[in-house]
């Protein structure tokens, strides 16, 4: 059975789905423009001379472009094209910026900041830290593929006492983790967290 992008109706791989970190980032979506101008309630294609003023793009039509905010500053906003492969899935702004959050945050800092925004794109969902174990496999090795559950759940400690994590459940049984919505509603960007 092909499924199909909610946005754009392409047809999603089968190896999307399951073991790349697109297809765990963003389910249902062929990345992270559909998923997030879905989310805004884009549906349709707009005129191509909205963006440029060229009369021989008359008639061709794309998919709007969508500003989102850097992970880690807010003076710099990121332009999200379609079916562009570096700049469909950006997060940062630059190449410094990545390098700040990873020299600031400390030892696997980018883990953290991928959990930390894995939650906050599905702020209503919970998930547990086995799962959020098996969305940080695709990263690999280096970045926190390696991480077992029960290192992820110490982990996440911290971000519960300082209130970015709610975690759901007593000390008896599996807990789960939901972004805090005073992470969601702020203006900080989610780097900042991390």
């Amino acid at each position: 059975m092909v499924l199909l992008c909610g946005l754009c109706r392409q047809d999603l791989p089968e190896f999307c789905r399951t073991a790349e970190k697109t297809g765990q980032t963003y389910p249902g979506f062929c990345n992270q423009y559909c998923f997030l101008a879905f989310g805004m309630g884009i549906r349709e294609k707009v005129p191509l001379t909205n963006y440029v003023d060229q009369p021989k793009m008359n008639g061709h039509m794309i998919w709007p472009y969508i500003n989102i905010s850097c992970g880690w500053c807010t003076e710099n906003k990121i332009e999200l094209k379609h079916k562009r492969t570096t700049s469909a899935n950006r997060v940062f702004c630059s190449r410094s910026c990545y390098s700040d959050l990873c020299n600031t945050g400390g030892r696997r800092a980018f883990a953290r900041f991928i959990i930390l925004r894995h939650l906050s794109l599905h702020p209503n969902k919970q998930f547990t830290a086995l799962q959020i174990q098996k969305f940080l496999k695709p990263y690999g090795t280096t970045t926190g593929g390696s991480l077992s559950s029960g290192s992820i759940g110490s982990m996440l400690k911290v971000y519960v006492a300082r209130g970015t994590i709610k975690a759901i459940g007593d000390s008896w049984s599996t807990k789960e983790y939901q972004i805090a919505s005073s992470v969601v509603n702020s203006p900080t960007p989610i780097g900042k967290y991390v």
